[in-house]
């Protein structure tokens, strides 16, 4: 009697991660690599695996920019791809130089319009969670970028003029 509530309240627990899982953007599970809910993501959200986010990045292609081995395993053995449209190295090293820029703003916002005068304890823990969200994606994209930065080029670009052009010279 006791074991069957047990296994009940641990399958209640189960479905509760499953459903905030199936809820969660597999890139925003991806970013705080934890390879145990990617699994998961994918067995409840199999389509997901090659969604486009809004810089035109797949699964695999940010699992590339953070240089996580395992994820990129993961992925590939799932059917990952990087995006076909993306066009070149040039472009994901731009993109990934928007999203700093964007959220370099954004942070610049949040602090001009912390009110100090309005704190409160139920404030001063949303402006905390507002402000780690912030600096955790500012690192995640401050480390694609040294990727893009230290990483030998995997090819050369050319502009239009024939001049050979390099991601550290964006």
């Amino acid at each position: 009697m006791v074991q069957n509530t047990i296994d009940k309240k641990a399958n209640k627990i189960q479905a509760c991660e499953l459903m905030e899982i199936s809820e969660s953007n597999i890139f925003d599970i991806i970013e705080i690599e934890d390879i145990e809910c990617i699994r998961k993501k994918l067995l409840v959200s199999p389509e997901s695996i090659n969604c486009i986010n809004e810089y035109d990045f797949t699964p695999l292609d940010l699992a590339l920019m953070l240089n996580n081995k395992e994820i990129i395993v993961l992925l590939l053995k799932n059917g990952a791809i990087e995006n076909p449209t993306m066009p070149d190295w040039n472009d994901r090293y731009e993109r990934v130089c928007v999203r700093l820029g964007e959220l370099d703003v954004s942070l610049r916002q949040f602090l001009k319009n912390f009110d100090v005068s309005a704190l409160n304890h139920d404030k001063i823990e949303e402006y905390d969670s507002m402000l780690k969200n912030l600096d955790s994606k500012m690192r995640l994209a401050r480390r694609m970028k040294t990727f893009f930065e230290t990483t030998p080029y995997p090819g050369e670009a050319r502009q239009s003029n024939g001049a050979q052009v390099h991601h550290s010279n964006l």
